[in-house]
């Protein structure tokens, strides 16, 4: 992987974007040890998963001893940061941005959040059952809220397309030409809950005829802002999980 002794790196659980500091006290081709500084971060266990990160290159490994602020990792995936891909089947939205460069914006599209969450009354002098109905009809408000915003931006118009995706760009395919140096428009629906909303663009830098009056396009994300870049690399995330869970399955089988 690159890593030595005595080297700081950075590390973070599969779940969170949030960057801890360690020090590499030995590696072997199974095991790391980090000495972490200034101390041991909350909802570290054994068992967790957690993501090494040394200059271009990200490791995913497993926590298998805590002894003080001494860490025992497994290794199970390490790779190019650059080439943390994953496949994935989304709805994509794609077309060619003809408008001035400085009007390109990219943008997170939340799902609206609605005040009452809680099954509780608040007080006892709220019938119950009344409180309960408006929870409900509260809930499915904020999900036809979030269908019509949704729509109104145009994300519900993608097609489901098998899409090859990272923090850097995407790779997928397309019905109409585009040409290496064109500048497209991207809107995807991210599967989560509720659904996400991207709108983003991307330079094309590859484009292969591959008959039928399909392309498959590889483009590079431009004009990304931290919002962006952070929701995709969640997704790509909440994607390896589920696929290294699969590869643990299958090897403990």
């Amino acid at each position: 992987m690159g890593l030595k002794s005595g080297e700081d790196i950075y590390y973070r659980t599969m779940s969170s974007l949030e960057r801890h500091v360690a020090t590499v006290v030995s590696i072997t081709d199974e095991d790391i040890l980090l000495r972490v500084h200034p101390g041991l971060p909350t909802g570290i266990s054994k068992g967790q998963r957690i993501v090494i990160s040394c200059k271009d290159l990200d490791c995913h490994t497993e926590v298998i001893g805590i002894e003080g602020n001494i860490l025992t990792f497994k290794r199970i995936w390490s790779g190019k940061r650059e080439y943390f891909r994953a496949d994935d089947f989304l709805p994509v939205l794609a077309t060619k941005a003809m408008y001035d460069p400085s009007c390109r914006k990219s943008k997170v599209f939340l799902g609206y959040n609605m005040e009452i969450t809680d099954m509780e009354a608040p007080d006892e002098t709220i019938n119950p059952r009344l409180w309960k109905m408006l929870v409900e009809i509260n809930t499915k408000l904020g999900l036809i809220l979030e269908r019509l915003q949704l729509e109104s931006e145009g994300f519900t118009k993608g097609e489901n397309k098998q899409v090859n995706i990272s923090e850097s760009g995407m790779r997928f395919i397309m019905n109409e030409r585009v040409e290496a140096g064109d500048v497209l428009e991207i809107k995807l629906l991210l599967s989560s809950s509720p659904p996400l909303g991207i709108l983003t663009y991307g330079n094309v830098v590859r484009v292969n005829n591959i008959g039928d009056g399909k392309y498959e396009v590889a483009l590079h994300f431009s004009d990304m802002d931290d919002e962006v870049r952070e929701e995709i690399s969640k997704h790509i995330l909440k994607r390896q999980r589920g696929i290294i869970k699969k590869q643990l399955q299958q090897i403990e089988r």
